[in-house]
């Protein structure tokens, strides 16, 4: 925190505020994508509900049905994470230049290897989450 923060308590209080504001704006933006995520799959699933059965016909098993759709939806999250972790990598590279012409800044900003991998793995937690009905529903259409 720069110096003049710690010794402003308003200025403090204000990012402190900010902070959580941006928190919430995350967590929000996290579960309106989930949520569009999870209508792209069930989508998805419907529009292979034929090869579904025809797969099942030629004797494949639910779990072997399960497995395709099941990586289909991990590498959807990984790749939604890693775009989104380059995206943040950018602005984080971008952003202290905008800021720089009204506050004196420290050229100090580093790259966090560790929040990208968090990012990308709450991304691909996320879909995975978002995903499990539509993927129960090829065990359901499968078993009738």
């Amino acid at each position: 925190m720069p110096i003049i923060a710690r010794r402003i308590p308003i200025i403090t209080q204000g990012l402190s505020r900010a902070t959580t504001f941006l928190s919430l704006v995350s967590l929000i933006t996290l579960i309106v994508g989930a949520i569009g995520v999870a209508t792209a799959m069930q989508a998805h699933i419907q529009q292979r509900m034929d090869s579904i059965a025809i797969m099942k016909c030629l004797g494949a098993r639910s779990m072997h049905l399960m497995r395709i759709y099941l990586i289909q939806t991990v590498a959807l999250g990984l790749c939604g994470g890693l775009l989104g972790a380059a995206f943040g990598i950018a602005i984080q590279k971008i952003f202290p230049g905008f800021i720089a012409r009204y506050f004196q800044l420290e050229p100090t900003v580093g790259w966090d290897f560790a929040t990208a991998g968090q990012g990308i793995g709450i991304a691909i937690l996320a879909t995975l989450l978002f995903t499990i009905p539509p993927l129960l529903a090829i065990r359901a259409f499968v078993r009738t």
